[in-house]
């Protein structure tokens, strides 16, 4: 699959990555939902992070379409509520 992280880049990561990257996607999302800015900071920050580490960056110059795309690293909590409806960026 691949991830794009807008301002950044996108990264291809293999399916087996998908259950954890739902799973960190739902943390955000609870805590969108419980207006706890400390703790969305915390749980989008790891999933970002794990993108980043599970993955294999994509060349900028290649052009592949994106199954996901998440807010830049840096996407505020009322920001976040723009991207993060329902389940999350990553449905599952």
């Amino acid at each position: 699959m691949i991830i794009r992280i807008m301002s950044e880049g996108q990264y291809k990561l293999g399916g087996a990555h998908l259950d954890k990257i739902n799973d960190l996607d739902n943390d955000a999302v609870s805590a969108l939902e419980k207006e706890n800015a400390k703790l969305f900071y915390k749980k989008y920050g790891e999933l970002v992070k794990y993108i980043r580490d599970s993955g294999n960056k994509v060349p900028d110059q290649d052009i592949i379409e994106s199954d996901f795309i998440l807010p830049p690293a840096d996407v505020t909590p009322e920001e976040a509520l723009l991207f993060f409806e329902g389940e999350g960026v990553v449905p599952g």
